[in-house]
């Protein structure tokens, strides 16, 4: 079954991730998000937003476990780079989504640092609780009108009381206040 904030979730994060790669460039999860949900076929969508490499990916919650499967490709030939699922406890959800970023980054680039696999590895938060309001709140955020975007705000603060020191719902708080 398809669970919409987890999937927010999972891409938001891989793209955090991603971004503190020297040697990639990643959109930004509102460019992104303008085609969640869309009928195009990855390719199509990569070659749209007019970029180099398109990541696709299925997350599914399942009783207790997260089953995710990401697929890489290169836009201009459609050549798959990376084909991988993982399938694990759903608790284990910041270990899986750290281990997607660094095979992502060992397929693009052989010379992965030390340095650039610990900054991927490195988690925003531990609290599980705290991670599945966060992402309630930006499902809300990216899709509803002004005012059912501001109930995210809710799931904002509860991430906060959660985990003060999860800078994430503080982001979000400012994305739907400049709205």
């Amino acid at each position: 079954e398809r669970n919409e904030s987890l999937e927010i979730g999972m891409t938001n994060e891989l793209i955090s991730k991603l971004s503190k790669l020297h040697f990639i460039n990643v959109r930004p999860i509102e460019a992104v998000m303008r085609h969640y949900g869309d009928s195009k076929d990855a390719l199509s969508v990569g070659r749209e937003m007019q970029v180099d490499l398109v990541l696709d990916g299925h997350v599914q919650r399942v009783g207790k476990n997260l089953r995710a499967s990401v697929r890489l490709f290169n836009v201009s030939n459609g050549e798959t780079l990376l084909a991988e699922s993982f399938f694990d406890r759903f608790e284990n959800i910041f270990a899986i989504q750290s281990e997607i970023s660094i095979q992502i980054a060992q397929s693009l680039s052989s010379e992965l640092t030390k340095n650039e696999r610990d900054r991927i590895a490195k988690y925003n938060t531990e609290n599980l609780e705290a991670y599945e309001l966060y992402y309630k709140g930006m499902s809300i955020a990216y899709h509803f009108s002004q005012e059912v975007k501001l109930d995210s705000v809710d799931y904002f603060n509860a991430a906060i009381d959660k985990d003060p020191a999860y800078i994430l719902p503080y982001v979000g708080l400012t994305i739907v206040y400049q709205r």
